[in-house]
């Protein structure tokens, strides 16, 4: 029972990191492009000024500034493409073909314009925190661990009690008789009770109290986990409003 919500909690943390890798690489190849435009105007303008201080419309030092901002338009456009790639190499953890083997994206796959954002719906945090505890598998796994403890207390119980056993046994001889005497036995029965005590009762006993602590302990997990949901779901909408402004 808790390899479902193990599988579950595996994909949801799978899609969260693939998604915010595949933002990640969207947004440095955008910041590539943005650097690559801003070094080609910085380029324009160094011809500018270049044929313009020859006709002595523009003072030597303003094509040596500019030289300098090419420069560093240049610089930051390989840091741009620096990051771009190693954005795109950590995303290939997640991105695999058919085989299951690791895709490095390619450059054409970049959409060339983000997706239009639509207005965040109303947001009540009762409703979603509810939801929230219903359907996150951190809490079903405690909940498998919470019986699981509970299953363990029980059978230590049951072993601090005496067994009593009912009995009952039946014979009898079949068949042709052997001899004129016929001595074959009479139907016979017999019915009795065995019962015995566990003599290592404190054994069962220590059983029991170490599973009645470990089901206090899976209470306040859970207790805490459904905290760390609220501010988890606290946070998520905080963030989803200042980003929206």
């Amino acid at each position: 029972q808790a390899v479902g919500p193990g599988v579950q909690l595996a994909l949801l943390d799978y899609c969260r990191d693939s998604a915010s890798l595949y933002w990640d690489w969207v947004a440095a190849g955008a910041r590539r492009v943005a650097q690559e435009e801003l070094l080609e105007l910085a380029k324009m303008r160094q011809k500018q000024l270049e044929a313009g201080a020859e006709a002595e419309k523009y003072a030597q030092i303003d094509v040596v500034f500019n030289r300098q901002l090419v420069a560093q338009r240049a610089n930051r456009r390989l840091d741009a493409e620096q990051r771009f790639r190693a954005a795109g190499f950590k995303l290939s953890l997640y991105l695999r073909d058919p085989a299951g083997y690791s895709l490095v994206p390619d450059d054409a796959w970049l959409p060339r314009h983000f997706p239009e954002i639509e207005p965040t719906p109303a947001l009540d945090f009762n409703t979603d925190f509810q939801s929230a505890l219903s359907r996150r598998p951190e809490l079903s796994l405690l909940a498998i661990e919470r019986q699981q403890a509970s299953l363990d207390r029980q059978l230590a119980i049951n072993q601090r009690l005496p067994n009593l056993d009912l009995l009952a046994e039946a014979s009898q001889d079949v068949g042709q008789r052997t001899s004129p005497s016929n001595n074959k036995g009479q139907f016979e029965l017999l019915v009795g009770i065995q019962s015995d005590v566990p003599i290592q009762r404190r054994n069962a006993l220590g059983r029991v109290q170490q599973a009645n602590s470990k089901l206090s302990q899976i209470e306040q997990k859970i207790r805490l986990q459904q905290d760390k949901i609220a501010v988890e779901l606290r946070t998520a909408m905080n963030a989803l409003m200042l980003a929206e402004k």
